[in-house]
């Protein structure tokens, strides 16, 4: 099978976990405010273009505006028409 059976030794070593990294909370919570800030006030594109000179303007990297979300736009025609009987009636 090789040339040179002695060189290679077979060494089984237990893969196992011995540290954990120690996660901040306050700054966990506050890297989630920002990231909240900059959705919610579609400030993504001034941040790209003030710090690469350039705004991308392609759907990939912009996140859908949560106060433009419609609230029909999950929903079949037909669960739509019955809200509408329904509402109607």
């Amino acid at each position: 099978m090789f040339n040179e059976p002695w060189r290679y030794v077979l060494q089984v070593k237990p893969y196992m976990i011995t540290h954990k990294r120690m996660l901040d909370s306050d700054l966990e919570s506050e890297m989630r405010l920002i990231l909240n800030y900059t959705s919610n006030y579609n400030l993504r594109g001034k941040i790209n273009r003030l710090v690469k000179g350039q705004s991308y303007k392609w759907r990939y990297f912009q996140s859908e505006n949560p106060r433009e979300i419609s609230p029909i736009k999950n929903k079949s025609l037909h669960i739509l028409y019955q809200q509408y009987v329904d509402e109607m009636i």
